[in-house]
């Protein structure tokens, strides 16, 4: 199995899976969807869905909603309050190169185990990603990312390849 990879230099966070941490793992995974840790954009993408919102007004809007979401970050730093605690995990790794399914870690992991992770991506708006992964022959096999950042993590491979491209041209 050879999978289309391209470097792209990323820090993750992760842990081994096993009985003790997975209920702990899995509500964190769930708390980081688009729906819980973000209502004003998937309030905003309900909104785009039924027509409310114009596409020509998108970038105003997206743009707006990142403001307020920082203003509320602020006011829960300043107030301690609702502040988004991460799950403390046990490594932290160097993503080498990506593809749309598999990445390679800079250092091997224990074959056939799952593992959980965070990562943050170079996106805007920036927030950590969770997902979950298998490795097998030396390589993570994306097993469970919410759909927004599946479309972000393909989004963030894309812009490799272009970059990749143009540098080649040179």
């Amino acid at each position: 199995m050879n999978p289309y990879l391209i470097k792209a230099p990323i820090k993750i966070n992760f842990s081994e899976i096993n009985n003790e941490n997975y209920k702990i793992l899995e509500h964190e995974f769930y708390s980081l969807s688009e729906a819980e840790a973000d209502p004003i954009a998937h309030w905003i993408k309900l909104k785009k869905a039924s027509g409310e919102i114009d596409d020509n007004l998108k970038i105003v809007v997206d743009m707006l909603v990142e403001l307020n979401r920082k203003i509320d970050r602020l006011e829960n730093i300043i107030k301690k309050d609702n502040i988004i605690k991460f799950v403390l995990l046990d490594f932290t790794g160097d993503i080498e190169s990506i593809g749309f399914e598999y990445f390679k870690l800079s250092k091997d992991l224990s074959q056939d185990k799952k593992y959980y992770g965070r990562i943050n991506l170079n996106i805007y708006p920036p927030r950590e990603i969770p997902m979950f992964f298998k490795v097998n022959d030396n390589l993570c096999k994306i097993e469970k990312m919410h759909e927004r950042d599946e479309r972000d993590w393909a989004s963030y491979l894309r812009a490799k390849e272009r970059v990749i491209i143009r540098e080649g041209r040179k």
